[in-house]
């Protein structure tokens, strides 16, 4: 098996367990409301381990894909800014697996403040790798051209909605909602990236 078959199956087993997993997240409690709450509450209380186990398995897909991206380009044909993208991804993810946030309404803590911190660095990751023309030049497919065009059109509003209803205390009702928008785009982006790097690599 080459090296880009491996890295790229990883990549497309570990991100359909992490979509399964995004799913079932909101089937566990009745604690918190998918409109109003920002899914890392899931982080706290009898979904914990869940969340945490969601957060690797999203880590290791992430890793997997730019491993791929580097056997079929190479590390010095591969866009900068494409690489910070995926080092503020892990990056952020880390952050938010190792420092959880706390419940809506308690006093913010450095912990919290850096889960905050992880949380940009990682939805800026994901806006970058959905908005570059970098992986839209890759797909030779018309499907996941396709697919991978809608996501870069969708991906701005998607955060301006996210941005807007943080920012704006009366919008912050549906906060969870705007940010389960982009989270799910972001993962149908990764699950379409994984697929295409996987049917490559037969080729």
């Amino acid at each position: 098996m080459n090296l880009l078959l491996l890295s790229s199956s990883i990549g497309l087993i570990t991100v359909v367990i992490y979509l399964g997993i995004y799913i079932l997240l909101h089937f566990q409690t009745s604690k918190y409301n998918p409109i109003r709450h920002a899914v890392s509450d899931y982080a706290i209380g009898k979904t914990k381990k869940l969340f945490n186990t969601y957060v690797v398995f999203s880590i290791i897909s992430i890793a997997a894909v730019w491993i791929s991206l580097i056997n079929i380009q190479s590390a010095s044909i591969i866009p900068v800014l494409v690489s910070l993208a995926f080092i503020f991804l892990l990056l952020g993810r880390i952050f938010v697996l190792v420092f959880p946030t706390n419940l809506e309404g308690q006093k913010l803590t450095g912990t919290e403040v850096l889960h905050y911190i992880g949380a940009i660095i990682s939805f800026t990751g994901a806006y970058i790798c959905m908005t570059s023309s970098f992986f839209i030049s890759l797909a030779n497919e018309r499907l996941i051209y396709g697919i991978l065009v809608t996501i870069s059109f969708t991906a701005l509003p998607a955060l301006l909605l996210v941005i807007i209803t943080l920012l704006l205390k009366p919008l912050r009702q549906i906060f969870g909602l705007s940010e389960r928008i982009f989270l799910t785009l972001f993962g149908v982006w990764l699950l379409t990236i994984n697929v295409f790097l996987t049917y490559i690599s037969f080729k």
